[in-house]
C-alpha cells in the first residue's frame, strides 16, 4: 500500500466522498476507460460515490468487518466463523455454493444474512476477473491506521502531521529495504517464484 491521498472533511457523507474521489481521480489522471478495485468498510456514501465517479470499477466490502456484522448480528460459534471464511475465500463459484448450502443446514438465519449481501462485494468467487486484485482484507489500511490512534487524540495540524511523520518513516524504510534487495522482484516473491518453478 502506497497512501497517495488524504483529506479531512466536516463529515463521512455521499458528498464528501464524491469531492474527494473526484480530487483523487484528476491528481492521478485516473480514466474511466480502466477499471480498478476499491476495498472499503461500507464507510457511509463511498460506495454511491465510487459508482459515480468510478463507475467501471469493482467496490469489494472488507470481509473481516462483514464478518463482525454478521456476529453481531447473532450468527456466533467457530463453525459458523469457519464456513463464513470458506465462502469469502471460495475461488468458484461452485465452492462459493456449497459453502453457502452448508452454511445453510447449520444456520437459515445466518444463510439469509449473507445472502442479502451481494456475493461480489465480499466472496472471492465473484470477483471481476479482469481485476489482478484477489485481495479479500484491507489489512494495509488497518495497519496505517492504527499507527494513528495517538494522532486522533490531537488537534488537527497534530494529526495531519502525525500522519505526514508516519508516512516519511514508512516510505524511508521500504526504500532502505528495497535498497537490499539482490533482484527485481522482493525476497517474498522470489521464494514464492521458485516454489512455483519447482
Amino acid at each position: 500500500m502506497y497512501p497517495v491521498a488524504f483529506a479531512v472533511v466536516e463529515k463521512e457523507t455521499r458528498d464528501a466522498w464524491t469531492w474527494f474521489l473526484k480530487f483523487l481521480k484528476d491528481d492521478l489522471s485516473m480514466s474511466n476507460d480502466y477499471s480498478y478495485t476499491f476495498i472499503s468498510d461500507k464507510q457511509i456514501g463511498l460506495l454511491e460515490a465510487v459508482k459515480d465517479i468510478f463507475p467501471n470499477s469493482e467496490h469489494r466490502n472488507c470481509p473481516r468487518h462483514l464478518y463482525n456484522n454478521f456476529k453481531g448480528d447473532g450468527h456466533i460459534g467457530a463453525e459458523l466463523k469457519e464456513l463464513f471464511w470458506a465462502a469469502a475465500r471460495s475461488t468458484t463459484k461452485a465452492w462459493f455454493e456449497k459453502n453457502m448450502d452448508t452454511i445453510c443446514v447449520k444456520s437459515s438465519s445466518a444463510w439469509n444474512w449473507l445472502r442479502a449481501r451481494p456475493a461480489e462485494q465480499w466472496s472471492r468467487s465473484y470477483f471481476k476477473t479482469e481485476h489482478k486484485c484477489d485481495i479479500l482484507l484491507n489489512n494495509h489500511c488497518e495497519s496505517y491506521n492504527s499507527k494513528l490512534l495517538e494522532g486522533r487524540k490531537m488537534p488537527i495540524l497534530g494529526l495531519l502531521e502525525e500522519m505526514r511523520m508516519n508516512m516519511m518513516i514508512r516510505h524511508a524504510n521500504r526504500r532502505c529495504a528495497g535498497m537490499r534487495w539482490k533482484n527485481k522482484v522482493g525476497p517474498r516473491i522470489e521464494k514464492i517464484l521458485k516454489k512455483n518453478a519447482d
